[in-house]
C-alpha cells in the first residue's frame, strides 16, 4: 500500500514524494505507539514514594533512549531527503509548494522530537488511571484532616503565643505543680497564691500547624490575604481541631475508617488500625503530643529508625527497645506508622497531571520538543533552499558571531562590573534584530534590483534561523527594560507566566512568518547565479 502511494506522489506530486512524508507518517505513528507503550508500562504506581520528581527522572535511562532514537530516525530520514535521486535539485515552482515543503518537514520533524514528549504521556496516562480528578481531590481533603492526627514531630504541634492560647484547665481536674514539667505550662505566681497554672502550652494536636512550603507565613499573616487552596486546607484542619475539643470522636473516627480505606485501595500495609489509632493520640483536654503518642507519617521499612530531633523511636515491629547504632541512652517505645505523607505525594502527583497549565516540568518537556522540532525543520529547510557550501559556511559564521557577542558581553560585563548589565543586555540583543533587518534589506534589495546572487545565498540562511528567535529576542529586550526601569519593591513575580506564555505565541507567529519567508525565497531563487 505504501509503495502504491509512494509511485502516485512520484508520479503527481514529486516534491512530497522526495520528503518521503507517508512512510515517514507511518512509522512515527508506529513508534510513538511503542513509546507511549514503554511510558505506561514502566511506570509505578505503588505510591511507594514520599516525594516524586519529573518524569525523565522516574523513566530513568528510556529518555536517554527516546532521544536516542529520535535522532537515529532524523539522521535516516535526512539520509532519504537528501540522497542522489533525480530530484536532488528539484525546486517547487509556487511560492504555495515552497511554504507547503516547510510545513511536511516541521510535520516530519515534530512526530520525531516529540517521541520523548509519547514516553511522558504514557507516563501521565498511567498515572491518571488511578483516579480520577474528583476522587483525588477528595482524597488530598481527607488527607489535609488526617495529618492534625498524625503527630510525627513536635514542631508542628508546638504552642505559639503569635497565635495560639493556652489550652484551658478543666475545673475537674486539680493539677500539683510540684509533679508536674512545668515547662509545658503556662504559670502565674505571686505571694498569696504561689504557682498558678493557667493552661496547658506542651506540644499538642490542638497546636498544629501546617509549616510546609509557605504556610508558616500565613499563619502570620490574614488569612484571607492567602489563595482559596491553601485557605480552604487551613480550615479544613481547624475543624479537626474544633472535633478534637468538642469530643466528636465519631467525625474523627470516621476519618480514619477513609484513611484505612486508602491505604487498602492502593496495597499499603496497615500497622495501625482506626481503633489502636484513637487509643494512642485522643487523649483531652490536652492531646498532648509526646513519646508515647508519636507516629511516624510514611510506611517505616521492616528494621527502619524514625528519627525525629526530640528522640529517635524504632520501627513499629522492631524487638529490641534499645535502637541499633544510637547511645545506649536512647530507649523508646516502638512507634506505628501511618503512610500519610506516601499518599500525599502520590495523590499530588496525580492532580499535577490533570492541569497542564500549572506542571512547569511538563511545559517544560512540551517546549523544548517543539522548539527543537522548529530549529530543526529551519535549518533542513535552509538547506534545501541554498545548498551544502552557503549552509556551511553561515554555520561557521554565525558559530563566530556568537562567539564575539559573548566575548564582547562578558568584557563589557566586566568593565561595569555588572552595575548596568540590563543597558549592556538590551544592546548586544539589538544587535542581533539590527542585523536581522540588514539581511531582509540585503534579500529585498536583490530581489528588487534584480542583481546577482553573489553572497545573498549565505545570509539568506541566517534570515530564516533568526524567524524563531524574533520574539524571544524582542521580549528580552522588555524584561531588561522593565528590571532598569522598576524598583525592587514593585518587582512582579508573575515573569514565569509571561515567558511560557511569550513561548506559545511564538509559535503561531513562526508558523506565520514562514509563509513570508517562502515569498522572498520564491522571489531570490528567480534571481540569475551570476
Amino acid at each position: 500500500m505504501t509503495k502504491n502511494i509512494q509511485k502516485y506522489l512520484l508520479l503527481h506530486y514529486p516534491n512530497i514524494w522526495n520528503i518521503r512524508i507517508v512512510p515517514m507518517l507511518f512509522i512515527m505513528v508506529v513508534v510513538h505507539l511503542i513509546f507511549f507503550g514503554i511510558g505506561y508500562l514502566s511506570t509505578d504506581i505503588s505510591f511507594g514514594k514520599t516525594h516524586y520528581y519529573s518524569p525523565a527522572s522516574d523513566l530513568g535511562i528510556l529518555y536517554p533512549t527516546s532521544i536516542l532514537i529520535s535522532l537515529l530516525i532524523l539522521i535516516g530520514w535526512l539520509v532519504l531527503f537528501n540522497r542522489n535521486n533525480g530530484f536532488k535539485i528539484f525546486y517547487p515552482k509556487k511560492t504555495g509548494q515552497l511554504y507547503g515543503e516547510w510545513l511536511m518537514i516541521f510535520l516530519i520533524t515534530t512526530c520525531i522530537s516529540c517521541i520523548p514528549l509519547t514516553l511522558t504521556q504514557g507516563y501521565i496516562f498511567k498515572w491518571n488511571s488511578v483516579s480520577s480528578y474528583d476522587e483525588a481531590t477528595k482524597a488530598m481533603e481527607l488527607l489535609d484532616k488526617v495529618r492534625v492526627l498524625i503527630p510525627d514531630e513536635t514542631e508542628s504541634f508546638s504552642y505559639s503565643s503569635d497565635y495560639d492560647s493556652p489550652i484551658p484547665i478543666p475545673h475537674n481536674i486539680m493539677l500539683d505543680p510540684d509533679t508536674l514539667d512545668l515547662s509545658l505550662y503556662a504559670v502565674d505566681y505571686n505571694r498569696n497564691d504561689g504557682i498558678r497554672i493557667e493552661g496547658y502550652t506542651g506540644p499538642s494536636l490542638l497546636f498544629y500547624k501546617d509549616y510546609k512550603f509557605n504556610n508558616y507565613y500565613y499563619y502570620h499573616k490574614d488569612i484571607q490575604n492567602i489563595e482559596v487552596s491553601e485557605r480552604q486546607k487551613i480550615n479544613r484542619q481547624k475543624q479537626v481541631k474544633e472535633w478534637l475539643i468538642n469530643g466528636q470522636k465519631d467525625s474523627i473516627y470516621t476519618i480514619m475508617l477513609a484513611f484505612e480505606k486508602l491505604q487498602k485501595k492502593h496495597g499499603l500495609p496497615i500497622k495501625l488500625t482506626p481503633d489502636k489509632w484513637m487509643e494512642r493520640i485522643y487523649n483531652p483536654p490536652f492531646f498532648p503530643v509526646n513519646r508515647s503518642t508519636l507516629i511516624a507519617n510514611y510506611q517505616l521499612g521492616e528494621d527502619e529508625v524514625y528519627y525525629t530531633d526530640e528522640y529517635p523511636v524504632a520501627a513499629a515491629d522492631s524487638d529490641s527497645d534499645v535502637i541499633a547504632g544510637y547511645p545506649e541512652y536512647y530507649h523508646t517505645q516502638t512507634t506505628p506508622s501511618l503512610p500519610s505523607e506516601d499518599l500525599s505525594a502520590g495523590y499530588s502527583h496525580i492532580l499535577d497531571y490533570y492541569d497542564y497549565n500549572y506542571n512547569n516540568e511538563l511545559q517544560t518537556i512540551v517546549f523544548i520538543c517543539l522548539y527543537m522540532s522548529l530549529a530543526a525543520s529551519s535549518f533542513i529547510f535552509s538547506f534545501r533552499v541554498t545548498g551544502r557550501k552557503e549552509w556551511l559556511t553561515m554555520l561557521i559564521s554565525m558559530g563566530i558571531l556568537i562567539f564575539i557577542s559573548v566575548l564582547l558581553a562578558a568584557g563589557f560585563y566586566e568593565i561595569t562590573r555588572w552595575a548596568d548589565s540590563e543597558v549592556i543586555s538590551i544592546f548586544m540583543i539589538s544587535l542581533w534584530l539590527i542585523l536581522f533587518l540588514i539581511l531582509v534589506t540585503k534579500i529585498i534589495f536583490k530581489i528588487v534590483t534584480k542583481g546577482k546572487k553573489g553572497r545573498s545565498g549565505i545570509y539568506i540562511n541566517l534570515l530564516i534561523w533568526m524567524i524563531p528567535c524574533l520574539i524571544p529576542l524582542i521580549y528580552a529586550i522588555l524584561i531588561a527594560f522593565e528590571e532598569l526601569t522598576r524598583n525592587y519593591e514593585d518587582r512582579y513575580y508573575g515573569e514565569d507566566e509571561q515567558f511560557m506564555t511569550m513561548l506559545w505565541i511564538n509559535i503561531p507567529f513562526i508558523i506565520l512568518a514562514m509563509c513570508l519567508v517562502s515569498v522572498l525565497v520564491r522571489r531570490w531563487k528567480s534571481i540569475a547565479e551570476e
